[in-house]
């Protein structure tokens, strides 16, 4: 994603036990409070 004005990013982590699906999910928002991009990262816990 390319993204030229001021923006941030939010992370959130929801962890999971062993044997369940752990998630990061990652958001770019933009200075106006717009989600500019997203993507959601998942694995089984150890």
């Amino acid at each position: 994603m390319r993204y030229l004005d001021y923006s941030f990013l939010r992370v959130d982590v929801t962890p999971a036990p062993t044997g369940r699906t752990a998630t990061l999910m990652v958001r770019g928002i933009a200075e106006s409070g717009e989600q500019v991009d997203h993507f959601t990262v998942a694995r089984r816990a150890k």
